[in-house]
């Protein structure tokens, strides 16, 4: 679920010889590719915290660029502390796993937090999960319902599905199966695997009117979620 998220539309840029590049490992190839690479380069270099972003994604994927966990993190550093919220969940991510940086929990929840408190769903979903584990934080079911809650209400898959497992189970929240059914409804719509499994395996067990309730319940639901998206268009 913690998947590193890397820029849209980024197509693989050949590289720069090394001079273009001091004090980084060098890039292979040529090409007219290599002027938009340097480019970014430069505003990167120049404080733009998307094209820092971009740099990081590029290092950690080896895009264009040798593969580099320790440069990644560096240039994932620079534009979250601007404030650039795929890069601090990034940033999260690496502490999470010990990928470029030495592996702190604390750490990772302390940047996912920091981006979920501005409102983004990713990090949100990840702060999420760290209370439900007890991953750098104490563990609390009622913290990670809801946090996944603003999420899904973001329309986020993943913490849609993750809602659903809550209130099915009663973690964090009333158990409330028809609840937890229609959350998982809205998820599988939103193409999330798990969730549709997890629907699918619920309506065998659930009666007819339950059934009835929790559809209409996801009925008002996606209402409700086509509603917010609208009004922030």
């Amino acid at each position: 679920m913690n998947r590193l998220m890397l820029p849209l539309g980024l197509i693989g840029l050949l590289g720069l010889l090394s001079a273009l590049l001091p004090s980084r490992a060098p890039v292979l190839g040529k090409g007219p590719s290599a002027a938009g690479l340097l480019a970014m380069v430069t505003r990167a270099e120049g404080g733009q915290a998307a094209a820092q972003f971009n740099l990081g994604a590029r290092y950690s994927a080896g895009d264009g660029v040798p593969k580099d966990s320790q440069r990644a993190v560096e240039w994932y550093r620079k534009a979250a502390e601007q404030g650039h919220p795929k890069a601090q969940v990034n940033l999260g991510l690496a502490y999470a796993n010990g990928d470029g940086v030495a592996k702190d929990l604390e750490e990772a929840a302390g940047w996912y937090r920091r981006t979920a408190e501005a409102g983004y769903p990713r990090a949100q979903f990840n702060l999420g999960l760290c209370y439900a584990l007890g991953a750098g934080v104490s563990k609390d079911t009622t913290e990670a319902a809801r946090w996944y809650r603003e999420a899904a209400e973001q329309d986020l898959a993943e913490a849609q599905n993750n809602l659903g497992s809550c209130h099915v189970n009663g973690e964090g929240v009333t158990q409330d199966r028809v609840e937890g059914y229609a959350w998982y409804a809205v998820a599988a719509a939103n193409r999330d695997r798990l969730a549709a499994s997890n629907k699918a395996a619920m309506s065998r067990t659930m009666t007819v009117n339950e059934l009835r309730l929790a559809r209409q319940r996801s009925g008002q639901l996606r209402q409700g979620l086509a509603k917010r998206q609208r009004k922030t268009d």
